[in-house]
């Protein structure tokens, strides 16, 4: 679903040249309406369209429990409205413009003919089949300096089997390992991952600067990987 600037078109027509099959629809509520009858691997998505947003379309989606992965693609991206298609389930959000290479190159992440890493526990083309969960709840980062743990506080933003959003006051840097700490329901869920995608706020205090990322998960022990779908399936 095209936003004004007719991005969505220019894509549609480089993807289309490709080889991928693709159809455009330059506002929502087509897009939505296609929905009702026809079955898509991916929808891409601008934030703003003419009578019917993409977070509107996103919600829809998620509400029909179709098994479409939504990427949003905007030139008006916020916080606001990044935090609100991650908890929505919007599996990337990118700002544009991109180029066809890049999208290409996600689709087939997504698809599963190409893996940008191996992982132990969750290949990274399984986030298509788990539900992600708005949740506010306490994790730790850990950081190892030498022979000492340094504890960084974050929040829990929405999580999911495969991946976390967070927000803690941390420089955080894309592809970055990171290991996490959950704190869900009095338990401690450990946890090895990779930083995806991050997202910045500043606060009042200039020197700190509140930052939200989107973590990927690579490995988590065999017990705490049940109880933590375990905690999920409780939800």
């Amino acid at each position: 679903m095209d936003e004004e600037d007719k991005a969505g078109y220019i894509l549609s027509q480089n993807l289309s040249k490709r080889g991928y099959s693709i159809e455009y629809f330059d506002n929502g509520e087509k897009a939505k309406n296609k929905l009702k009858s026809s079955i898509y691997d991916i929808l891409i998505t601008g934030l703003k369209g003419k009578k019917y947003s993409g977070l509107k379309l996103l919600k829809y989606i998620r509400e029909k429990n179709l098994n479409t992965d939504v990427i949003i693609y905007t030139a008006y991206g916020d916080v606001e409205s990044y935090i609100k298609a991650s908890r929505l389930g919007a599996i990337e959000y990118i700002n544009k413009p991109v180029t066809a290479d890049f999208f290409e190159s996600l689709i087939k992440k997504l698809s599963g003919t190409e893996h940008l890493h191996q992982i132990t526990r969750i290949e990274t083309s399984d986030r298509r089949r788990h539900n992600r969960y708005p949740i506010k709840a306490p994790a730790h980062i850990i950081k190892r300096e030498k022979e000492k743990i340094k504890k960084i506080e974050a929040t829990i933003q929405n999580i999911s089997l495969s991946g976390v959003l967070l927000s803690a006051c941390y420089e955080f840097s894309e592809n970055q390992e990171i290991e996490l700490n959950l704190m869900l329901s009095g338990m401690s869920i450990y946890a090895e991952s990779i930083i995806r995608r991050i997202i910045q706020i500043e606060n009042n205090n200039e020197e700190m600067k509140r930052r939200y990322a989107g973590l990927e998960f690579k490995k988590i022990p065999e017990k705490d990987y049940h109880n933590f779908k375990k905690y999920l399936e409780s939800i």
